[in-house]
C-alpha cells in the first residue's frame, strides 16, 4: 500500500449554495470541495473518503454520523462532493475532519491533519442562532414570516424532551402578548400538543387569561367565542375544564338574552354539562336566579329527545358517606317558607336513579318537605334489582320519612298509592329492630284519629292476595274477619307449662301435682291425657292459644285437628281408623283392645298405619274422649 504524505485539503465555501429544483425545498446538505495532493504531485485516481464532523479543532466530541463515500473520482488532485450531517449547524463553530485511502478499496484509511473549519457565507451570519430581531418603528413587526402558498408560514420546535423552556415565548408589555388572524376564514390559532401536558396555557394575574369574542351580531350557529371539544372515548377527559380554588367560578356563562354557559351532548355517553365537586363543600353545577320578579330557573335542563333514558339534567354522587358529609348529584335547597329546592313539572315531576339514592329530600324545619310532588303521580319511584324506588328515613321520632296527605275527595283518592307489576312489591318497609312498643321502628305505620277512619287497608280487586306477611303479625285489639284460613299448620294447639322435658309427638296428661302444668303420660288407659305435642315431622300448629306470661317459650299441645303421634305397637299394629288411647312407654300412644279401659282415655284415630313390632309415628286425627 502506498502512504500518503504532506496532503492539503482546502475547504471552499462551508454553505455554498446549490441550484435546486422548482418547487423543492432546500435541504440541509451541503457542497463540499477540497485539493489532495500527494509528494506535491496532484492526485489523479479514484479515492475512498470518511468525514467526520467535530466540535472542537483537535480534540472535542463528534457531531452526527460519520459520512463514508467510496470510489470517488479525483481529477487534478480536486474532488467535489454533498455532504449531509443534517440540523448540525446552530451557531456554533464546527471543524471537518477528513479520513482518505488511495487508491480506492486498498490498504487502511489516513486521517489527513489538522481538521478543517466550515465557515459560512457572509449573508448566512444574519441568520444566526439565536435570532434576535428589533426595531424601533410604531408599525409593522420586529420579525415577519410569510409563506404565499401551502404548508407553515414558521415551526418552532423544541426536541429536547428533557428541555421545559416554550418553543415559542412572546412577550409583550402593552397590548397581545400574540395576535394571530386568518383572512380566509380558517383557523387563527391550531395548537397540537402530545402527551399529558397543557396544549395551551394561559396565565393573567387579573385580566381574562382566555377571551372569546364573537364580533358580528349576525353571525351563524354554531359561531361560538369559546369552544371545547373532546374526541377521546375515555372516561373522564373535558371537552372545557374550569377550576377555582377561591370563591370565584370555574367556568361562567353571562348573557343578555342567550345561554350563558350552553351544554351539548351528541354522542351515545356524552354529556352536554358535567359538573365534579371534589371538595367537602363544592358544589358540581350551581345556578342562581337572583330576579326577584323573574320565573327564569337557576338551572334549565331541556331533552327534545324521544328516545328512552334521554336527560335533560342529571346529576351524580360516587363519593361515599365519609364522617358524617353526603354528596349529591343534584342538591336544591330553599331557604324560604314557600320556596322549593327541586320542582319538577311533566307527567312524572322528578324522577330519581341511583344506586344508593336517586333523589334525596331534606326537611329542615317541621313545615318544610324533603321531596315534594305535585302531577298525575306526585312522586314516582321505580326501582331496580333489587333497589328502591323511593326510600323515607325519619331521623328522629318527629320526623316522618314518606308523608302522604290525601286532600277532601269524594272519591277516596289515596294519599299513597303503590302498584306492582308481575312479581314486584308495591311497598317495601323495612324496620331496623323488632316492635317493641311506642317509639320504636315501623316499616309501614297507618295511623288515624278518625272513629272511623282506618289506619291502613289492602285490597285486591282480583281475588288474589290482598296482605301477605311473613313472620309474625301481632295484633293488639280486636281482628274481625269473615273467613280465616289456615294456610300453614293443622292442628289448634294451646300453649301449657310442663314439670319436666318434653318433645314433639309425645302423649301428655295433665299433672296432679301442679295445677295448670302437664306432665308426659306414663300408664295405659290413661284418663287424664291431654292430647299430644306438635310440631313432630315437620308439622306444626295451626293456630295457638295462650296468653300467660312466657307463653311463647312453653310448648303447644294439639287439642284438635291432625298430629304425628309415637305409637307403641308391641301388642297390635295400628290401621287407618283405629282408635289410640294412652301406653305405658313414657310420651307413647297405642291401639285401643279394651274398648271399655279407653272410655274417657281415646286421643283420636289414626289417619295412617303401623305393623305390629314396628316402630315409629303414626299421623292422628286428635278427638278427646
Amino acid at each position: 500500500m502506498r502512504m500518503l504524505r504532506n496532503l492539503a485539503v482546502a475547504a471552499i465555501g462551508g454553505l455554498a449554495t446549490t441550484t435546486a429544483l422548482a418547487d423543492l425545498p432546500v435541504g440541509q446538505g451541503f457542497t463540499y470541495q477540497g485539493n489532495l495532493v500527494l509528494n506535491d504531485q496532484a492526485v489523479n485516481q479514484a479515492c475512498d473518503f470518511e468525514f467526520r464532523l467535530f466540535d472542537d479543532a483537535v480534540a472535542g466530541n463528534q457531531i452526527g454520523a460519520t459520512l463514508t463515500l467510496n470510489n470517488e473520482d479525483v481529477i487534478d488532485g480536486t474532488f467535489t462532493t454533498l455532504l449531509d450531517f443534517g440540523a448540525q449547524f446552530n451557531s456554533k463553530a464546527r471543524f471537518l475532519e477528513i479520513a482518505v485511502r488511495c487508491p480506492a478499496g486498498v490498504g487502511a484509511f489516513t486521517t489527513l491533519n489538522p481538521r478543517q473549519e466550515l465557515t459560512a457565507t457572509p449573508y448566512a451570519l444574519g441568520l444566526a442562532l439565536p435570532l434576535r430581531a428589533v426595531t424601533d418603528a410604531n408599525v409593522g413587526g420586529a420579525f415577519e414570516i410569510v409563506n404565499n402558498d401551502f404548508g407553515w408560514a414558521g415551526v418552532f420546535r423544541n426536541n429536547n424532551p428533557a428541555n421545559t423552556d416554550a418553543a415559542l415565548n412572546v412577550t409583550s408589555m402593552g397590548g397581545p402578548a400574540g395576535a394571530f388572524f386568518n383572512d380566509g376564514g380558517g383557523q387563527a390559532v391550531n395548537a397540537r400538543g402530545i402527551g399529558s401536558a397543557d396544549v395551551v396555557f394561559a396565565q393573567s394575574p387579573a385580566g381574562r387569561s382566555v377571551y372569546g369574542l364573537v364580533t358580528s351580531p349576525a353571525a351563524l350557529a354554531p359561531a361560538t367565542a369559546v369552544r371545547g371539544e373532546n374526541l377521546s372515548l375515555e372516561p373522564g377527559t373535558m371537552g372545557v375544564w374550569g377550576s377555582v380554588e377561591g370563591s370565584g367560578h370555574g367556568v361562567r356563562g353571562t348573557t343578555l338574552s342567550g345561554r350563558g354557559v350552553f351544554g351539548e351532548g351528541t354522542g351515545d355517553f356524552g354529556y352536554g354539562v358535567y359538573g365534579s365537586a371534589k371538595g367537602r363543600s363544592g358544589i358540581g353545577v350551581y345556578g342562581i336566579h337572583q330576579d326577584t320578579a323573574g320565573t327564569d330557573p337557576g338551572v334549565d335542563g331541556v331533552t327534545q329527545s324521544a328516545e328512552q333514558n334521554a336527560v335533560g339534567v342529571r346529576g351524580r354522587a360516587n363519593g361515599v358517606d365519609s364522617q358524617g358529609v353526603r354528596t349529591f348529584g343534584v342538591l336544591g335547597q330553599s331557604t324560604s317558607a314557600v320556596g322549593v329546592g327541586v320542582r319538577g313539572e311533566s307527567q312524572t315531576g322528578v324522577e330519581g336513579e341511583g344506586t344508593q339514592t336517586g333523589v334525596y329530600g331534606t326537611a329542615t324545619n317541621i313545615s318544610g318537605y324533603g321531596v315534594r310532588g305535585e302531577a298525575t303521580y306526585g312522586v314516582y319511584g321505580l326501582g331496580d334489582d333489587g333497589g328502591a324506588g323511593v326510600t323515607g328515613v325519619a331521623g328522629n321520632s318527629a320526623t316522618i320519612g314518606v308523608h302522604a296527605i290525601g286532600a277532601d275527595n269524594r272519591l277516596g283518592a289515596p294519599a299513597l298509592r303503590a302498584d306492582a307489576g308481575n312479581n314486584g312489591v308495591g311497598i317495601y318497609a323495612l324496620a331496623g329492630r323488632a316492635i317493641e312498643g311506642e317509639g320504636s321502628e315501623f316499616g309501614v305505620r297507618g295511623v288515624t284519629w278518625d272513629q272511623n277512619g282506618v289506619g291502613g287497608t289492602f285490597t285486591n280487586y282480583a281475588d288474589g292476595l290482598a296482605l301477605r306477611v311473613t313472620g309474625r303479625a301481632e295484633v293488639n285489639g280486636t281482628m274481625a274477619v269473615d273467613v280465616l284460613e289456615i294456610m300453614g299448620g293443622a292442628d289448634l294447639a294451646e300453649r301449657f307449662l310442663f314439670s319436666e322435658a318434653a318433645q314433639p309427638g309425645m302423649v301428655v296428661a295433665i299433672d296432679p301435682d301442679s295445677p295448670g302444668r302437664m306432665e308426659v303420660s306414663r300408664q295405659a288407659y290413661n284418663t287424664r291425657v291431654a292430647g299430644v305435642i306438635s310440631g313432630a315431622n315437620e308439622l306444626d300448629a295451626g293456630v295457638v292459644l295462650g296468653d300467660e306470661p312466657g307463653h311463647d317459650r312453653n310448648l303447644p299441645v294439639a287439642l284438635s285437628g291432625r298430629v304425628w303421634v309415637q305409637v307403641d305397637t308391641r301388642a297390635a299394629g295400628v290401621a287407618p281408623g283405629d282408635f289410640l288411647t294412652t301406653s305405658d312407654l313414657p310420651g307413647y300412644a297405642m291401639p285401643v283392645t279394651d274398648r271399655e279401659r279407653a272410655e274417657g282415655a281415646i286421643i283420636g284415630k289414626a289417619m295412617t298405619e303401623l305393623a305390629q313390632g314396628q316402630d315409629g309415628m303414626v299421623l292422628v286425627l286428635v278427638n278427646l274422649q
